[in-house]
């Protein structure tokens, strides 16, 4: 009997060495498991990292210009036609004793250089908004490729990011040369009314814009855009579906030129645009601004916003070069040489400045 119980207990013994052995087996499995998806992952973080810092070495979409030499410059023409009235005259002339204006054939340089590391409104960049790693920044060169763009304020929803507006207008996407004859209507609808989507969405305009497939290195922050009027009041939502630059809007320009004043006789008040020998004059390069042909040639833009003036049922407010001022224009005017110039929203960390 005796000896039954101690081959029973070596049995037993032998039994639990085996359950021992395999428990210490698993655990090690475990954490060989365990350390090996441990450094799976680390494998993994790091080739991430790697991958983030090879595509941040990637060039900017934006390069701050090199100096005065990129920086376009106009003549001041004779105007064609006698457009001054109660001390003020039209385009960059006006009168140069009372207000500042240029003498006949003066130079006009559009924009500043800049100070790096700080944005101003003015300051030029160029822009590889195609995607094809050039810089298109010669100002004597060939306007078609030109890819210079004048920095404008903050996005409002977050300052992370830059407004540019274009050097001039485009149609189809395209620069259009401010010597040829015009224009596009902001929307088709003029019987709506000012809260109707039809009438407030610039339907027309937005078609001309530069697609996403032609300037493939920028983009909106949102293809969705919550229109409002000059008072800051949300009218309506449009889409900017597959557009890589939107409209500028009025907020825009007042956040630019400091003075401006609600439009009466000039963009900012007592100083309108290029009054001032300088103040805020890229808004109207490429306008009537700089040719003195009224009503021959691009007069101007169109801003996103819609207008609250008087009387102003289906307006909205433009750009006017030879006027050097914002006023509302009703939307479907597309003869009165009134086109479109493209915003872009460029992130701060992938412009070069």
């Amino acid at each position: 009997m005796k000896k039954v119980n101690n081959r029973g207990f070596a049995v037993s013994t032998m039994l639990y060495t085996l359950i021992l052995m395999m428990f210490m087996i698993v655990l090690s499995i475990m954490s060989m498991l365990g350390t090996t998806r441990s450094n799976t992952k680390n494998l993994s973080d790091d080739i991430k990292k790697d991958l983030l810092q090879y595509y941040d070495k990637d060039d900017p979409i934006c390069r701050r210009v090199s100096g005065t030499n990129k920086l376009l410059v106009g003549k001041c023409p004779l105007l064609k036609q006698a457009s001054c009235y109660d001390n003020h005259c039209y385009n960059c002339r006006h009168d140069p004793t009372k207000l500042g204006g240029y003498a006949v054939d003066a130079n006009i340089t559009y924009g500043q250089v800049g100070t790096p590391g700080v944005f101003k409104s003015g300051d030029v960049f160029v822009c590889d908004v195609n995607g094809d790693g050039n810089f298109q920044d010669d100002p004597n060169g060939d306007r078609n490729k030109l890819e210079l763009f004048f920095y404008v304020t903050d996005l409002e929803s977050d300052s992370d990011y830059a407004v540019l507006i274009f050097f001039a207008n485009v149609s189809g996407g395209k620069f259009i040369d401010s010597n040829k004859k015009s224009g596009f209507a902001y929307s088709n609808n003029t019987t709506a009314t000012l809260t109707a989507a039809q009438e407030t969405c610039p339907n027309v305009a937005v078609n001309q814009l530069p697609t996403t497939s032609q300037w493939k290195n920028v983009k909106l922050t949102n293809e969705t855009r919550r229109i409002k009027d000059e008072d800051g009041v949300e009218r309506v939502t449009c889409p900017y579906t597959n557009r890589a630059a939107r409209l500028p809007t009025y907020d825009e320009i007042k956040a630019a030129c400091p003075t401006i004043a609600k439009y009466n006789s000039s963009i900012t008040g007592d100083t309108p645009l290029g009054q001032a020998k300088g103040y805020c004059e890229y808004f109207v390069i490429y306008t009537t601004y700089d040719s003195g042909k009224d009503n021959e040639e691009t007069k101007g833009y169109w801003l996103e916003t819609v207008s609250t003036a008087p009387k102003s049922m289906n307006k909205h407010l433009i750009v006017d070069g030879m006027g050097r001022n914002v006023y509302p224009l009703k939307n479907d005017k597309d003869g009165q040489n009134i086109g479109v110039r493209p915003v872009i929203e460029v992130p701060k960390s992938k412009i070069e400045y």
